[in-house]
């Protein structure tokens, strides 16, 4: 007899919070050999539940709890809410064979169609009559333990017609659970099985573990967005939903019989449950399905498509090698000795495993792409390992000449199935998607699925949110610390962060609650570039769902490969946009059609822009932090590619916090020692002075000094990779043993090699990404470098509005003008006037839509306008009407036809350029007055401060800590406004004085500036007690600072931290000191506001003092 036939787990999701290693753990402790998963409407947890299962011993069982309706596809009529669907009914369907499994996957299906999803997914009862007929001996029914079909007032009939084709095993739930209603369903069950209709079966939900109802309820409240003090959250009386031992199952029986025989029952209900109990075994012999790995299902690409894949790759050799690529064309002895060889090795691989269809299947794609004119990337990932994908055109990354391998992309072992990342235009990438849907059928193409959990952050905040603690509380969740870019888990963010332990412990109850659901799954999307591509229709693989606007198979990226379905990422980089509009700008002016196929990648020019760091609008290079690191890399006066490639790998927060990437640049300027731990890891590690920067360099290591094969050495990668302490433990001794036998070295010299290898591995990076990557990055800086005009005028017209100001300003530096907007000039994207002017499309100035655009084109195709009221005349009223017409006026559009009208550049112009032309006006708003300093003005701030003191200082009915006063200097001009003051500030009670802050007074002196022009104030007016600033203690002080500010009537604010960055402005994105120098308009107070950052930051990053001087540099330009 078996205890745990209807547990569900987190895919369940807000139902259940047990994962499947939990469920499968718990039912192993309990002695059980038999556990069965029936999470509700779904079958995504079947992998993980039946690999746990089975490695525990277990035999595991799959069913579904379905959701019935008596009309699925109900929708609200007139006058109908909501609240009037017809109520649900669920029952459970177990998959006794794998045409049952299927028989789910089809219905499950079918209840997420658009027909049938509203809210929720549901079937009609005759959707699953339909399959009971065709699958009677494939599935078995349960008729609902909870809210079950054994509650609808015509269950007998349903019952009948379930049955009336055939054998299905209908069973009806007896729960011996001691509430009025469960009494009631065993009740229902008993007259059912007494009449012969179904056989009694006896079942518990199992929804969490053992004394885990609270976090069950809160996790239900968290997905659905509900507070568990809401009055319409629904708290269940049972707080013993957990899966139970036999033993106590049968007490429970044993309780129930003669309460049932109290309330009623007529049909003896011992007999019942001793059926009940003998049935659960009987259910458990039914199922012969158990879930394996599924064979491979792709389209058949040709005949004989290994055969297509040979004559595709000859037919590539012959072009890919007539010419160079990227300035590099193998010698024929390097084709002979290196070239032939790797081919047929990779061949025979193809051929052995199958996978040729695969590779014409992604060179179809590819192919799709370039002859309509969509620009692929080189390669993405992986597969740039692979000389077949080179010479297919998947990729434009040849293997050979950078150092990468094939087992990275395809183990020989078949650890993993091939997995291509491609990169498209991100406006055209659903071109892609159509013409997949278009040509293998919308039954066999498809999304994948991902789900999303609570991290260590997310189950501080929303449990806190969820139960009422204090926001100004749960917001230590964003003092969560990350390790080398990774989730750290809640214990271990408790010992090293100790407002965090402060929490923990104040809000023990609840800490103990966000501990245990950590890891939770609380919602399902959809992943951002998956697709897969079956050989047979998805739903004989698993459930289609519908996300938003397309279909997505149930399983994740890992589980895809479980179930034979490959997976390509399809990607939209806007990069590729960026480069195929710099490319029709250059044909339109120059008639040229640039192949940058053909730039070689040692252009000196090019390099040299790299080692100055001018990487504005550079793809992955646009940081300052990616900035400092070019010019580390180019501080000896020389920077390559392979430079390049190691910065996009380094610059990740593991290499960073573990020293790897300063190692790099140190080694490379000769400032640090470069050793091997043996003669035969220098011709690998040389090229990057020793450093283990990327995974193939691991996979190369194990081979020549442990003998490992290409396909050991992909596995002993992944292992380090993953930090896998079990299979790193047996790794460690065939290494171990590998060295000894190869190179006869002790065996303790090869256990320290191990494990400083494995210190270096678990941050390398994959070097065919690398590559490619930077492959992009180069050709976007070759074109900026030969056509600044075109590069930026691309630029301009695709990136954001947040990058915006940085490229004005390179622009700015190259002597490039960005123009308005100009009546008989402009269109919808920038046009290049000359080779040093743009000007601005109409639709970037606000409220002038597309369709404005186009109707101004319109009537310009008859000739330029002589003037307004020649525009006014000829341009569609309907589409351009009075308010665009104001708009177009006050930005100086019609400056060059409107004599004795100010120009298009005029500063008069520049406050409404400003307000019109959001992120595109370099320039800043003059504004005609000085900030006030006189007498009175140094009075009311004295006021203002006498004010506070009584309010909030010592010896006050809400005492806060006594102001550290403001620094008014004698010849103040502009103002400055911290966070808060340092300690040093608060010891001496004067904003500004303190060493911290020597770095902002050292910005200013280079601008000519000194302590005495600039009124000095903070935020708060004490020093903040914690990391971050409270919202409570913002709330406090700034009335009083915006009081400051109505007195002093400032035209230049300097903000010196981010939080006073983003009281300001709200939707400030990113870091301040990324954008330090900005300067923005304030309309409401008359001012402009310059963005700077807390100089503390300087005292960890000497290099940011570069940063503080760009803020006093945009100071000296407004005075």
């Amino acid at each position: 007899m078996h205890a745990i036939l209807a547990a569900r787990s987190d895919f369940s999701v807000g139902e259940s919070i047990l994962t499947t290693d939990r469920l499968v753990k718990i039912a192993k402790e309990a002695g059980e050999t038999v556990v069965a998963l029936t999470d509700t409407m779904s079958v995504t947890g079947m992998i993980d539940f039946s690999n746990n299962a089975k490695k525990a011993g277990l035999k595991p069982i799959i069913g579904v709890r379905l959701r019935l309706s008596d009309n699925p596809t109900w929708r609200p009529g007139e006058g109908e809410k909501k609240r009037h669907m017809p109520p649900d009914y669920f029952v459970t369907l177990y998959a006794l064979t794998e045409a049952g499994i299927k028989a789910i996957y089809r219905l499950l299906t079918l209840a997420n169609s658009e027909d049938r999803f509203y809210y929720t997914a549901k079937l009609g009862f005759e959707d699953l009559q339909k399959e009971l007929w065709a699958q009677n001996d494939d599935l078995a029914l349960m008729l609902g333990e909870t809210n079950g079909l054994i509650a609808h007032p015509k269950v007998r009939d349903l019952i009948a017609d379930f049955t009336r084709a055939g054998r299905t095993r209908i069973f009806a739930p007896l729960v011996p659970v001691n509430t009025p209603y469960f009494d009631r369903v065993t009740l229902l069950s008993i007259e059912l099985a007494a009449d012969g209709l179904a056989e009694p079966l006896v079942v518990r939900p199992a929804l969490y573990d053992a004394g885990n109802a609270d976090c069950q309820e809160i996790m239900a409240a968290i997905v659905e967005n509900q507070r568990i003090s809401d009055p319409w959250f629904k708290s269940a009386h049972n707080r013993d939903f957990h899966p139970l031992r036999l033993t106590d199952l049968m007490e429970e029986v044993k309780a129930a019989i003669p309460r049932l025989e109290r309330r009623g029952a007529k049909n003896a209900p011992a007999f019942m449950f001793r059926r009940g109990l003998v049935n659960t075994r009987t259910l458990v012999d039914l199922v012969s399905f158990q879930w394996s790995k599924s064979p491979v299902s792709l389209p058949q690409m040709a005949p004989d498509e290994f055969a297509a894949v040979v004559a595709e790759v000859k037919k590539g050799w012959a072009q890919r090698f007539a010419q160079p690529t990227f300035g590099h064309q193998p010698s024929l002895q390097q084709l002979r000795d290196e070239y032939q060889p790797r081919l047929a090795y990779e061949l025979e691989v193809l051929k052995k495993l199958n996978f040729s269809g695969y590779f014409l299947l992604v060179q179809d794609v590819v192919n799709f792409a370039k002859s309509n004119g969509i620009l692929v990337g080189p390669g993405r990932g992986s597969v740039g390992g692979s000389l077949v994908a080179y010479l297919m055109g998947i990729t434009d990354c040849d293997p050979i000449r950078f150092g990468l391998l094939f087992e990275r992309f395809i183990n020989p072992d078949r650890i993993d199935l091939p997995d291509a990342d491609l990169d498209f235009m991100s406006e055209r990438r659903h071109e892609i998607v159509e013409y997949l849907v278009g040509k293998y059928g919308e039954k066999r193409v498809a999304g994948v699925s991902n789900f999303g959990t609570l991290a260590a952050a997310s189950a501080i905040r929303d449990v806190g949110r969820v139960t009422g603690i204090p926001e100004r509380d749960y917001s230590v969740s964003k003092f969560v610390p990350k390790l080398h870019g990774a989730n750290v888990p809640l214990p271990d963010c408790r010992a090293a962060v100790a407002e965090i332990d402060v929490f923990a412990k104040t809000y023990a109850p609840f800490w103990t609650i966000m501990e245990r659901l950590e890891g939770t799954i609380r919602n399902f999307s959809q992943h951002a570039a998956g697709i897969v591509v079956g050989g047979v229709d998805l739903v004989d693989r698993g459930v289609v769902e519908k996300r938003k606007d397309s279909a997505v198979v149930c399983w994740d990226k890992t589980m895809v490969e479980e179930q034979g379905l490959v997976k390509m990422d399809i990607l939209g980089l806007t990069t590729l946009d960026l480069i195929a509009l710099t490319l029709s700008y250059i044909r339109e002016r120059h008639g040229k059609r640039v192949n940058l196929l053909r730039i070689p990648l040692d252009d000196p020019k090019v390099l040299e822009n790299f080692a100055k760091a001018m990487t504005t609008g550079i793809f992955q290079f646009e940081s300052g932090g990616m900035r400092r690191l070019l010019k580390e890399l180019g501080a000896d006066g020389t920077i390559t590619f392979d430079d390049i490639t190691a910065a996009t790998a380094l610059y990740r927060p593991g290499p960073m916090e573990s020293g790897m990437m300063d190692s790099y640049y140190l080694r490379k300027q000769g400032n640090e020692a470069v050793d091997y731990d043996h003669a035969l890891m220098e011709p690998i590690l040389s090229p990057t002075f020793g450093v283990i920067v990327y995974q193939e360099q691991v996979m190369q290591i194990s081979r020549a000094i442990a003998g490992y094969s290409a396909a050991a050495a992909d596995k002993l990668r992944k292992i380090m990779g993953k930090k896998l302490p079990e299979e790193m433990k047996k790794e460690r001794s065939k290494f171990v043993e590998g060295c000894v036998a190869t190179i006869g070295c002790k065996e303790e010299w090869a256990g320290a090699l191990f494990d400083k290898i494995e210190g270096f591995a678990g941050y390398g990076f994959n070097k065919s990404h690398s590559v490619e990557y930077t492959l992009i990055s180069y050709q976007s800086m070759w074109l900026k470098t030969y056509y600044p005009v075109e590069f930026f005028a691309a630029s301009l017209t695709l990136m954001d509005q947040d990058k915006l100001p940085a490229i004005l300003r390179d622009a700015k530096g190259l002597g490039i003008e960005i123009a308005p907007p100009d009546i008989n000039l402009s269109t919808d994207r920038f046009e290049i006037v000359t080779d040093k002017k743009l000007t601005m499309p109409f639709q970037r100035i606000k409220g002038i839509s597309s369709n404005t655009t186009v109707a101004i084109l319109a009537a310009r195709q008859a000739g330029e306008f002589k003037s307004k009221n020649d525009f006014i005349a000829r341009v569609e009223r309907r589409r351009c009407n009075v308010k665009h017409q104001d708009s177009l006026d006050k930005v100086g559009a019609f400056a060059r036809i409107e004599p004795g009208t100010p120009s298009a550049t005029d500063p008069v112009r520049v406050r409404d350029q400003i307000e019109l032309l959001p992120g595109l006006i370099a320039s800043h708003v003059p504004i005609d007055r000085e900030m006030h300093t006189d007498k009175a003005t140094k009075n009311a701030i004295a006021e203002l401060v006498d004010e506070y003191i009584a309010a909030h200082g010592p010896g006050s009915a809400e005492p806060d800590g006594m102001p550290v006063k403001s620094t008014f200097g004698r010849n103040a001009k502009i103002m400055l406004i911290s966070d808060a003051p340092n300690n040093e500030e608060d010891a001496g009670g004067l904003m500004g004085f303190s060493l911290s802050q020597n770095a902002v007074i050292d910005a200013m002196l280079t601008v000519g500036l000194a302590r005495h022009d600039v009124y000095w104030t903070a935020l708060l007016k004490r020093p903040k007690r914690g990391k971050t600033n409270q919202p409570a203690e913002i709330a406090l002080y700034a009335p009083y600072l915006l009081r400051e500010i109505e007195i002093l009537r400032p035209t230049v604010i300097v903000l010196l931290g981010s939080t006073t960055v983003r009281y300001f402005f709200p939707d400030f994105k990113g870091k301040a000191s990324e954008s330090a120098g900005k300067v923005v308009y304030s309309k409401e107070r008359d001012a402009n506001f310059v963005i700077g950052f807390s100089p503390g930051e300087i005292y960890h990053d000497a290099t940011k003092q570069q940063n503080m001087n760009d803020v006093f540099g945009a100071v000296s330009e407004l005075l």
